[in-house]
């Protein structure tokens, strides 16, 4: 027994003092009275009951015990138990902890009921930690002793559709045991474990098996498709039905034997089709319960088509063929539609086109494509639907105040924040400029530069950029002549250099385009294909509006349009509806919905609902920590202590 505040014992000498009191107690006076008849009496009754001296003794005895109690309450006991049964329980909250048995109770459930059971012993010394290893851990309640608190806490654990989080889950683990070194770390989950060091493991299935859907891959042969699905069984071996739907509709159906734990391929071949969305392959089985339903569908999307919409507008003289030829390949074959300008104004901008025969005489209207590259030439307004190239921007040839021709660099059109400086030409006799690379690692601008050198490749002309907001990329004698950034969603790139000056047979030359053309133009979707717990990223399109998400058809959420990443806690089909605006030659603005498609299943290890692992272990706690265990106050059994000598002391002084 130890104290907080021993200063209390001070009240010890009280104990002399009372015998001190007892010892110099006055003595009785002398009195005349007219008869101690009834004195005698009374004292002799009082002296058959009890005799005078013990009755001294027993009221010294109680009273000295009073003070001792007082002393001990005031300086406040204290015990430490000598064992702790502290537990820290881990739930593994995976996807396969969902799994159901016959009466519909998933494995989730049945572990926390058992730490419910701890709860019903917590106390000073038996305290409950409660973690959940879910997509990410979770400490949801800290070395808690409150039986209430504990199964509130349990009552807000949730299991999701995800990889559990071990690692994590043990980290906070280690960090409570280190409190209390004899406290032990259970971990409550469905996967069996060769070895698990410092950790004890509480196996919580119950008979369940489960059939799965594990892939689906789709091949094209003319206008035949074919779809290659694969499926299996865990916990036993089963006939399992699988069922392939094209954009809604049953195709065909097929029987698969599968022994347990072994994956099995099913084919459905010849499906005539110029054109669909996406396939599905679905599983059942007839009789029994499948544990884990998250798992029966596996959907796939036909990849989206990679070409772009380009508009390439050539200033006059400006025309590059090579430049044409090297858009083809990076889009893949895809048509650009070449406009050459024949005149400009003073400002730079066109007056007169012919857009391959077709708009004659008419200023260039822009809207409908994914990317606009301007060569020599500045248009009146900018696209607001597509990405924004300007390469080589004009010097036009202007009369000053006194008549006399000077070049002035024209200025971009109202927003872009960027201006370009002063130009720069070698002389017949001076060597060419050297271009070089300003290395980053900002993405996505360091993929602008991957695979370039640019290795003694120089240019006779350039003008240099000058911008707070774009990140120059490729430099000339110390002047940025490549500078990319965005204008809200659409992205911009600035070349100050002629193409036609770069040699025609740089190696980098289609590098560059391929890199130029990837930055302006990515994929709105990163994949097609997630699990639970990853992450889509999304590239909104310029013009874009709104984003509506949906799964299974069942609107999720609306958001402003911004890029931004997806994190798929539950597994189906979601649709990306991005709402995109454009503005017609008539400067009539309509909007229009591009839709994407996607697929987000559990992880595969989790649909095997009877895996099992090598090891797992808590790191070793370390050398020289204390044990932290937490004391038990006992100064309210003094307390209860002195009430009944209290109430004995009266009885003795005023009953017998």
């Amino acid at each position: 027994m130890s104290f907080y505040m021993p200063l209390g014992l001070l009240g010890l000498l009280g104990v002399p003092v009372l015998i001190l009191i007892y010892i110099l107690k006055r003595r009785y006076r002398e009195e005349t009275v007219p008869s101690t008849f009834m004195w005698k009496r009374s004292l002799a009754y009082m002296k058959k009951r009890f005799p005078w001296n013990l009755r001294n003794s027993i009221l010294l005895l109680l009273q000295i015990l009073a003070i001792v109690l007082v002393s001990f309450i005031l300086a406040r006991p204290y015990v430490v138990a000598k064992k702790s049964n502290e537990v820290i329980a881990i739930i593994d909250a995976s996807a396969s902890m969902m799994s159901q048995d016959e009466t519909g109770t998933t494995r989730f459930a049945r572990a926390v009921k058992k730490v419910e059971e701890l709860a019903e012993d917590a106390g000073p010394n038996s305290r409950v930690t409660v973690i959940t290893a879910g997509d990410t851990a979770k400490q949801h309640i800290y070395r808690s002793d409150v039986r209430a608190d504990i199964k509130r806490a349990l009552a807000e654990c949730a299991c999701t559709y995800s990889s559990p989080d071990l690692e994590g889950a043990l980290r906070l683990a280690e960090s409570a045991q280190e409190e209390n070194t004899q406290a032990k770390i259970v971990l409550y989950t469905d996967t069996a474990y060769e070895t698990a060091d410092g950790v004890e493991i509480i196996d919580v299935t119950n008979g369940e098996w489960n059939i799965a859907a594990l892939g689906l891959e789709a091949q094209q042969n003319g206008g035949i498709w074919s779809f290659k699905g694969k499926v299996c069984s865990y916990g036993d071996d089963l006939t399992v039905t699988a069922l392939l739907y094209v954009d809604g509709e049953y195709v065909s159906a097929k029987k698969v034997s599968c022994t347990d734990g072994v994956p099995a391929e099913v084919a459905f071949r010849d499906y005539e089709s110029v054109d669909f969305t996406y396939a599905q392959l679905i599983v059942s089985v007839e009789g029994g319960t499948d544990a884990l339903t998250a798992d029966n569908t596996y959907s796939y999307y036909r990849p989206a088509q990679a070409k772009k919409n380009i508009q390439v507008a050539y200033g006059p003289g400006c025309y590059d063929g090579f430049l044409y030829s090297a858009l083809r390949v990076v889009n893949d074959g895809g048509v650009t539609t070449a406009v050459q300008v024949n005149d400009l104004d003073e400002n730079g901008c066109e007056l007169r086109t012919t857009v391959s025969g077709v708009l004659q005489d008419s200023r260039i209207k822009y809207s409908g494509f994914d990317l606009y590259i301007f060569v020599g030439v500045m248009p009146e307004t900018l696209p607001q639907d597509g990405a924004l190239w300007f390469i080589n921007p004009p010097v036009v040839t202007v009369e000053d105040e006194n008549g006399t021709p000077v070049q002035k660099q024209i200025q971009f059109p109202e927003g872009i924040s960027a201006r370009v400086g002063d130009s720069f030409e070698a002389s017949e006799s001076d060597r060419a400029y050297s271009l070089g690379l300003n290395i980053t690692d900002e993405e996505p601008y360091a993929s602008v530069l991957r695979g370039l050198s640019l290795q003694n490749v120089a240019v006779k002309k350039y003008t240099s950029i000058e911008s707070d907001k774009y990140v120059g990329l490729v430099r000339c004698n110390f002047n940025t002549v490549l500078a990319a950034g965005q204008e809200g969603h659409q992205r911009v790139m600035i070349l100050t250099i002629a193409l036609s000056d770069l040699p025609t047979n740089m190696l980098d030359y289609v590098v560059l385009m391929g890199n130029m053309f990837a930055y302006s133009c990515p994929d709105v979707i990163d994949d097609q294909i997630y699990t639970v717990g990853e992450s889509a990223v999304i590239t909104v399109p310029p013009g874009a509006s709104e984003i509506t998400v949906l799964r299974d058809n069942t609107p999720v959420k609306v958001v402003p349009a911004d890029d931004m990443e997806y994190l798929f806690t539950l597994p189906g089909n979601y649709e990306f509806q991005i709402t995109v605006v454009h503005t017609g030659a008539d400067n009539m603005t309509e909007a229009e919905t591009e839709t994407l498609y996607c697929f987000a299943a559990i992880p595969s290890e989790d649909s095997n609902i009877y895996s099992t692992q090598d090891s797992i272990g808590a790191e070793p706690l370390p050398d020289g920590l204390v044990t932290k265990l937490e004391p038990t106050e006992i100064w309210w059994y003094f307390l209860i202590a002195l009430m009944i000598v209290l109430m004995a002391e009266w009885w003795v002084y005023y009953r017998v």
